[in-house]
């Protein structure tokens, strides 16, 4: 059995977020009775690295369900997948011209 979700967040958000446990285990309850994507493991990545590290981040559904595709963090997949998803694409477009930034693969 896959760690639980409370367990898979870093010390950091563990204490912020303590008071909303409850709720959190509810979540996962759901999660092991479905199919869903990303991988469990995955679904709290984005808290796995300390407050103070985060610079933005976004909830909401992941928009890739297809396998293999989501990996955890909104918009990005895993360096294998090519070609990048429509929504990925468009980022990455406004990141090139608006701020000079080009990426490689959508491992963000």
């Amino acid at each position: 059995m896959p760690a639980q979700l409370f367990d898979q967040l870093h010390s950091d958000w563990k204490l912020v977020l303590s008071k909303h446990k409850v709720l959190i285990d509810r979540i996962e309850e759901k999660l092991q009775r479905s199919d869903c994507a990303p991988q469990f493991e995955h679904i709290f990545r984005s808290l796995s690295h300390s407050i103070e590290e985060s610079k933005v981040l976004i909830f909401g559904q992941d928009p890739y369900p297809s396998k293999g595709h989501a990996n955890g963090l909104a918009f990005s997949v895993d360096s294998s997948v090519s070609p990048l998803p429509p929504s990925l694409r468009n980022i990455f477009a406004e990141l090139a011209t608006d701020c000079g930034v080009e990426r490689l693969d959508g491992d963000l």
